[in-house]
């Protein structure tokens, strides 16, 4: 559900807490989100995706070129959660 034109620090800390979901999908794929300092109010029983690989930019590749972009891509991910998280 879109909430604001801001990042998640103006909700955050009311709203991770407050709602009964099971887990949060984010959008991380534009500086508009901000950093990932809000995520410390997630409680740990809640599961988030963090969505950082945009499906939003028009431009379309040549399929040769997405072939090694795309991997590049989901390395950056998972290194970014590991560097975030750990192992």
């Amino acid at each position: 559900m879109y909430l604001s034109e801001e990042g998640y620090d103006s909700v955050a800390e009311k709203l991770f807490g407050r709602a009964e979901v099971h887990r949060f999908l984010l959008e991380f794929d534009t500086p508009r989100a901000g950093g990932f300092a809000p995520l410390r109010f997630l409680p740990k029983t809640i599961g988030v995706v963090l969505g950082m690989v945009s499906s939003k930019v028009p431009q379309l590749e040549p399929v040769e070129t997405l072939k090694p972009d795309e991997r590049v891509k989901l390395r950056l991910c998972v290194d970014a959660a590991r560097a975030i998280w750990g192992d």
